[in-house]
């Protein structure tokens, strides 16, 4: 998605993306969590979804198996799921 600050970010996004489904499980020791990566590879047919946004959004791009239906209701508690996102920012520029 387009955002205010686009100018100022390096672009193609080069940066690893970890998505994890988080275990609710009471007991901390008890806890599966369940993670993908992403790691952008800058080719010219993925430069589509790297570049900067020249429109509200990029093409899309995702996991086709990240986590089987099945298992995934095992992640809701309360009718809540909680998943957690981290950017590797250690090749950003400052």
């Amino acid at each position: 998605m387009r955002g205010e600050f686009d100018a100022l970010l390096p672009w193609p996004f080069v940066h690893k993306v970890t998505f994890t489904l988080m275990d609710q499980n009471s007991f901390e020791g008890n806890r599966n969590n369940k993670s993908y990566v992403v790691k952008p590879i800058t080719s010219r047919e993925n430069r589509v979804f790297l570049e900067r946004p020249v429109s509200e959004r990029n093409a899309a791009f995702g996991a086709q198996k990240f986590c089987d239906l099945a298992q995934l209701e095992s992640f809701i508690v309360d009718d809540t799921i909680f998943v957690k996102c981290s950017v590797d920012l250690e090749t950003m520029p400052l």
